[in-house]
């Protein structure tokens, strides 16, 4: 099958592989409203079945492949099918988001294309991390496009599934075909161009690091038809701050211990008075879009907690109101979600609280208490986008070091090449 790397001429390898990168650009605008037709019609697990079947199309077909050469490699389809049952083990996994698991399909057939299109020059073991790097970008522009687009949004863990997708393409090719023009050492030439490659992708993906909130809100303010960022809560990485409690466990917020001392004294009694006004589940979506995070992060966040609460409260009171409890385990655990939100809103948002009417009554506290674990292990889903370990400027520092090191690697196999090279031409002389 591999064969295909030196039937065709390189600039139809790189035609294929601009027109996949189009057609999956193409497809911004209008993949979600494609997604909701279908999981409304079919439901979304209809995507986790087309992904596996895509899979095992790809796992036979390359079998066959190996199968039908000359000397036929039962190694070679061991390891496609063990690469194969790495993707169908990364597709089950994204079953709570199973539309995501469409980007393996796509990038790994990109990844494919790339390595194909890189063989032409780079004919040693290098076309592969080219590959994959270079699907790895595609993947950060990808995501960087949407984040422009109005209903369309930047997320890191899909930037992630396409970059795995385009590596794991890499290991198929590598332990299941082993194809002989990519059995070389990488040269320095080919180094130099992973190294340029890997610099530009680092540089992109840092610039996305760099757009915080503070800066996407300064773009709509100079330019009104980005103002969709501000109302969408479009955000590209979000930095925030880890608190952790002996006695509850650990959450994330946007705003330091300070900041939201601050915005519970001063803005308790207004922000109450939001929350008790849109107290229905069916208020909530309104509620975060007239406070999104990137104009009023301290109601947002209240409001995420208030709703995480009570909407696994309801959970539990249902779980435990069936005849018979036919899940004790599934109840204890949303109780124990409910009591940790409940814990963390009057610990941390203690005047909200105080001024709400959804605050809990005394017994009602008690009650759900004596039915949550014990265990102070919770970790709060509310913000866990949040990038907690790094500020945005040690990020920064990160990447420019990263973009840099990769930078000056490039400059040295370039330099070296052309030294081996000089070398080589003058012992030819003599």
């Amino acid at each position: 099958m591999m064969q295909w790397l030196t039937h065709r001429k390189e600039w139809l390898s790189w035609l294929y592989v601009s027109l996949w990168i189009l057609l999956i650009f193409t497809g911004i605008p209008i993949a979600r409203s494609l997604q909701e037709a279908m999981a409304e019609r079919w439901g979304r697990e209809i995507f986790t079945h087309l992904v596996l079947a895509c899979i095992l199309l790809a796992a036979i077909v390359a079998s066959v492949a190996l199968l039908r050469r000359a000397a036929p490699s039962m190694r070679g389809v061991f390891g496609v099918l063990g690469v194969a049952l790495v993707f169908v083990t990364y597709t089950l996994a994204l079953d709570a988001n199973p539309e995501e698991a469409v980007h393996l399909v796509e990038y790994g057939f990109l990844g494919l294309l790339a390595c194909q299109a890189f063989s032409h020059r780079t004919q040693d073991a290098a076309a592969y991390g080219l590959a994959a790097v270079l699907v790895g970008t595609v993947g950060i522009l990808e995501e960087t496009i949407q984040w422009v687009i109005p209903g369309r949004f930047w997320g890191l863990d899909d930037i992630i599934n396409n970059a795995a997708a385009g590596a794991l393409a890499q290991v198929m090719i590598a332990v299941g075909f082993h194809p002989v023009q990519l059995r070389r050492r990488p040269s320095c030439a080919s180094l130099a161009r992973l190294f340029r490659l890997a610099a530009a992708g680092l540089l992109l993906l840092g610039l996305c690091f760099a757009n915080t909130p503070e800066r996407i809100v300064s773009y709509a303010e100079s330019f009104p038809r980005l103002q969709f960022l501000v109302e969408e809560d479009s955000t590209m990485v979000e930095y925030g701050y880890l608190y952790t409690d002996a006695e509850i466990g650990v959450f994330r917020s946007r705003l330091r211990p300070e900041e939201l001392r601050r915005s519970d004294a001063t803005r308790g009694a207004s922000t109450a008075e939001i929350l008790d006004r849109y107290e229905s589940p069916e208020d909530y979506d309104f509620l975060l879009a007239s406070y999104p995070s990137l104009i009023d992060p301290f109601v947002n966040e209240v409001s995420v907690h208030f709703f995480r609460r009570d909407h696994y409260l309801r959970k539990a009171n249902d779980a435990l109101s069936s005849s018979p409890v036919t899940n004790p385990e599934s109840a204890s655990r949303a109780f124990t979600v409910a009591y940790r939100e409940n814990q963390i809103l009057e610990r941390y948002f203690a005047n909200v609280m105080a001024r709400s009417a959804r605050a809990w009554p005394a017994e009602l506290n008690d009650r759900v208490r004596s039915y949550s674990a014990a265990e102070p292990t919770y970790d709060s889903k509310v913000g866990q986008a949040l990038v907690t370990s790094v500020t945005p400027r040690q990020a920064s520092v990160a990447f420019a070091i990263g973009v840099v090191v990769c930078a000056l690697l490039a400059l040295f196999f370039e330099r070296r090449g052309r030294r081996q090279t000089t070398l080589g031409n003058s012992s030819a002389k003599d």
